[in-house]
């Protein structure tokens, strides 16, 4: 896995693998709802931003091993994940840093084996 992203300061790229740490901790535990908690699952594939109920980005890598973000929408509460908070600036990256981030954290969960 890389230890770099291009465009992305390797400060904020280590407070990316530090919530990463905490959903491995996570892993297979009841989640409380937190602002910072999104309640489902998205394809790994779609890299479009979105936003929870305060305005804010998120992304995130599920507990059952998919990287997600966007979408919070209520249909979707039976599936908890932990999700990353916006002062990860999600949002302000653009689609092919999105992507790099993505499989960033995809590699990180297959070298865990799946969470």
């Amino acid at each position: 896995m890389a230890d770099t992203i291009e465009g992305i300061p390797e400060k904020k790229l280590e407070r990316l693998k530090k919530h990463l740490l905490k959903v491995e901790g996570l892993a297979g535990k009841p989640l409380r709802k937190t602002p910072y908690t999104a309640w489902t699952i998205c394809p790994i594939t779609n890299f479009a931003p979105d936003y929870d109920d305060r305005g804010r980005n998120y992304v995130g890598a599920g507990l059952d091993g998919y990287v997600c973000y966007g979408n919070a929408g209520a249909e979707a509460k039976s599936r908890k994940v932990y999700s990353l908070p916006d002062s990860l600036w999600w949002g302000s990256l653009s689609d092919k840093q999105r992507r790099q981030v993505t499989k960033y954290i995809q590699g990180w969960i297959k070298d865990r084996g799946g969470l």
